[in-house]
């Protein structure tokens, strides 16, 4: 039953701890509220969205790792 706990324990913080860090934390400082819109923003969103997608294999995959370790 230990082991159960520890699983979910471990899917709990990767969904809370991400999430804070990349969503929680920008609002915070930002609102989500920008400025204006601006002509080079659309190229910067896909890079973000590249790197974003990026971290978040790199994430799941370490916590994979983890988890299936003997």
């Amino acid at each position: 039953m230990r082991t159960v706990r520890a699983a979910l324990g471990s899917l709990v913080f990767l969904v809370l701890a991400p999430g804070v860090v990349a969503g929680v934390a920008p609002w915070l400082l930002t609102g989500w509220h920008a400025r204006g819109p601006m002509p080079y923003w659309i190229p910067l969103w896909i890079g973000g969205l590249i790197l974003v997608a990026a971290g978040v294999l790199v994430l799941l995959v370490a916590f994979a790792v983890t988890l299936c370790a003997p």
